[in-house]
């Protein structure tokens, strides 16, 4: 039995906080990955631009394109003064498709390779549970569980701006 005091309102010494950091520590991650893809910096490295410019320039739904570009401010990834969005020194020397320092590849792939371990590991639960008839119920994917398609691979752009 334990000899610890249980947290209460009273006793508020054990928290989650550390689990919720782990847990939720992706977010910050997918915000990032997610104007890697879009070209968030790539667009930025050309000239600083306002939140309808830039919101135009990368086509995406005004809605939430000035929450989208503040989290990255918040992040570090982006600075703002105004309205005006510029990259920082590092994003725009490293995160630049244009440029043979871009590293925005690398991030992509292994952002595939977690998304396709997720999926590996979901296939291993169907296939314990149902056989590989659950496993082509899951998805259309035309590859077998486990490693991205080579299609996905190839279609990422590699440090330079080549793909």
């Amino acid at each position: 039995m334990s000899t610890k005091t249980p947290m209460t309102p009273d006793n508020p010494t054990v928290t989650p906080e550390s689990i919720m950091q782990l847990g939720l520590g992706f977010w910050g991650s997918k915000t990032l990955l997610s104007a890697i893809e879009l070209g968030v910096f790539t667009e930025l490295a050309k000239s600083p631009l306002r939140t309808d410019d830039l919101t135009a320039r990368l086509q995406l739904h005004s809605r939430g394109a000035r929450d989208f570009f503040d989290a990255l401010v918040a992040l570090g990834m982006l600075e703002r003064e105004n309205d005006v969005y510029r990259n920082t020194q590092a994003t725009d020397l490293f995160l630049d498709r244009n440029k043979p320092t871009y590293l925005g590849g690398m991030l992509e792939i292994d952002r595939l390779l977690w998304v396709e371990l997720d999926y590996a590991a979901i296939c291993r639960v169907a296939i314990s549970r149902g056989g590989v008839r659950s496993v082509l119920a899951l998805n259309e994917r035309p590859h077998s569980c486990g490693l991205p398609s080579s299609d996905s691979l190839l279609s990422i752009r590699m440090p330079g701006g080549t793909s």
